[in-house]
């Protein structure tokens, strides 16, 4: 598990642990779990998917663009439009 913030203009969308978040960037879906790599990625139009322990998709949060940035594999932290 870690830490996913998902904030946009308007205020926090998501703010919780999570097993794994999937985000649109744009070369792709990118799924991120605890211990993964630092990156920075510019997003795409799509859905922000955050799933639980056990799997289920419990945030289903749609974005036009924005950033996605994993610190040190703890934290992932999206700003949206």
């Amino acid at each position: 598990m870690f830490n996913v913030e998902i904030i946009s203009p308007q205020g926090l969308i998501f703010q919780g642990q999570c097993l794994m978040t999937v985000v649109p960037s744009l070369v792709g879906d990118i799924g991120v779990m605890q211990g993964h790599e630092a990156f920075l990625a510019q997003l795409r139009e799509g859905k922000i998917l955050v799933y639980n322990e056990v799997n289920e998709v419990v945030q289903d949060i749609s974005i036009k663009t924005g950033t996605a940035e994993i610190h040190d594999g703890e934290r992932l932290l999206v700003l949206v439009d």
